[in-house]
């Protein structure tokens, strides 16, 4: 899902899952966990292809 999308729809996602993020240059991931956590997701990780 584009991270445009994501805010509106965090509503209808199920806070028990486990959600994995992803961007380009990790910099609206990393914000997009940020919200996750401030919303009661716990399981919210951000991947990362650098090593």
């Amino acid at each position: 899902m584009p991270f445009f999308n994501l805010e509106q729809q965090l509503e209808q996602l199920d806070k028990n899952l486990c959600y994995l993020l992803y961007c380009d240059k990790g910099i609206m991931s990393r914000l997009q966990a940020i919200l996750m956590r401030e919303k009661g997701f716990n399981q919210v990780s951000i991947f990362s292809t650098k090593t």
